[in-house]
């Protein structure tokens, strides 16, 4: 392990859920919390590790931060109260010795509440002079470095069921919804508060069972972020119960981010005034279960994209971003022993705002069974992953994002692991060595600019479930 990679992941998630007997209403309350201390090293200094003879400490290898780390932190509270109305149905059985009545729902009246705080902080008790894009005034006193945020939400919801198609020629799935949320962002000496005030809804419904049609769209109609709005249209065609093919439309245009426009840090403060992005793609898919085969193409278009450059700032491409993407996925069968194969190739307008490889192969060689009179269920086999040669991004833990980079390309070698799972019931063991691969024709590869990916591991992990 290279040095300043020691990492905390705590979280806790507990929900009570009760609905009545005659599923009249339902209520649900969840509170979930998620902590993470992480220590940070800004990347090995010298790209060339691997070039060198011979074994090497990972521990001694030199990094951009000896002294840095970060936390980030949320919590929420979710609670939700829903009203079912419909047609009453009978229940009873021999044993009641009264009527039961159970709701069919038909309509639904929801309401959904939700706080959550989330903050991101950054510490640096010296500043290294070589990493940041400004030289530090005072590195004797160390950075500190904040952002945080609240949010309220409460949304009102209509929603409407589909009933038995053959007793209605026209049937559908239809909702409407009103969400008011409040946001109050805090960053140094900078505070801000705004609202977002959301209409919006969604349709489905089918021709007989064959065509399916849906679209669902929202708008923001106050504050900050009025005008932005989303639509997603799509249509499925099934030939059979196997085959189906899809094509699926989205058009939006949304304000670029708070942190994006305005930050205030030890070594980073910007006042931008970014123009709203306007979305559009086009998506087609084939799907055929039968020969566990299925392809997709999408085609889109970005204007006013907004990226991260090297210096870690936020950057507008003035020029509208173009881009496709082919995505193929066939597997094989032959009675417990399985071939799965997924080939993506993606290529776009400008590759200076974008990081992405070209090609993005993954593969899985693996045998699956139940044995032992089918109490346990067996998989075992190889994984294994390949991209091709590309800028890969960098990241600047002082702002927390992925910046693009044009200094190194990464030469990616297929990395493949291997894997035992293992079920009985309601528990679960796996076993995996991880890049089991190194040494043998590389010696290692980097997941990101200046970041070696892990070397080779063992690893070992249980699930058991207390319910049925």
């Amino acid at each position: 392990m290279y040095a300043r990679q020691v990492s905390k992941l705590s979280n806790f998630n507990a929900f009570l859920r009760y609905t009545t007997p005659d599923n009249r209403y339902r209520g649900t309350l969840i509170y979930l919390l998620n902590d993470f201390k992480l220590e940070q090293n800004g990347g090995v200094t010298n790209d060339s590790i691997f070039s060198n003879e011979g074994f090497f400490n990972r521990g001694v290898v030199p990094v951009s931060l000896q002294f840095a780390e970060t936390r980030w932190k949320n919590d929420e509270i979710v609670m939700t109260n829903a009203i079912n109305l419909g047609k009453r149905e009978d229940v009873t059985t021999k044993k009641d010795s009264v009527p039961r009545y159970r709701i069919l729902p038909r309509f639904r009246l929801q309401q959904r509440f939700e706080w959550e705080h989330r903050s991101y902080k950054f510490n640096d008790e010296i500043g290294d002079r070589e990493y940041y894009s400004e030289q530090p005034l005072f590195p004797h006193l160390g950075i500190r470095d904040q952002l945080a945020f609240d949010r309220f939400m409460n949304e009102f919801r209509i929603s409407k069921f589909k009933e038995d198609s053959a007793r209605h020629k026209v049937n559908f799935d239809a909702d409407a919804f009103f969400r008011h949320s409040v946001w109050d962002i805090q960053n140094k000496r900078l505070e801000e508060k705004f609202q977002a005030v959301i209409i919006g809804g969604s349709f489905t419904t089918s021709f007989m069972q064959k065509l399916f049609v849906g679209a669902e769209a929202k708008l923001n109609i106050a504050d900050r972020n009025q005008g932005d709005f989303n639509f997603n249209g799509s249509a499925t065609f099934k030939f059979n119960n196997q085959r189906f093919i899809s094509g699926n439309v989205m058009l939006g245009s949304v304000h670029q981010s708070v942190i994006a426009e305005q930050y205030q840090s030890f070594y980073y403060n910007w006042n931008n005034s970014f123009s709203s992005s306007t979305v559009t793609s086009f998506t087609g898919i084939y799907v055929d279960s039968k020969w566990n085969l299925t392809l997709k193409a999408t085609w889109l278009s970005n204007s006013n994209y907004v990226y991260w450059n090297l210096n870690g700032e936020p950057s507008q491409y003035d020029k509208v971003l173009t881009g496709y993407q082919f995505f193929l996925m066939k597997n094989f069968a032959v009675k417990w022993f399985h071939f799965d194969n997924e080939l993506l190739y993606q290529s776009y307008s400008n590759d200076s705002v974008v990081a992405y490889p070209a090609f993005v192969w993954r593969t899985s060689l693996y045998y699956q069974s139940h044995v032992f009179q089918k109490a346990l269920q067996v998989k075992a086999g190889i994984d294994a992953n390949y991209r091709s040669k590309y800028y890969a991004p960098g990241y600047n833990p002082a702002v927390g994002q992925f910046v693009i980079q044009h200094e190194s390309e990464i030469d990616w070698f297929p990395s493949v692991d291997v894997f035992v799972t293992l079920k009985v019931r309601s528990l679960r063991a796996f076993v995996m060595f991880q890049n089991v691969n190194q040494d043998l024709g590389y010696k290692g590869n980097f997941t990101a600019y200046h970041y070696p990916m892990p070397d080779r591991s063992f690893k070992i992990g249980f699930q058991w479930l207390f319910w049925n």
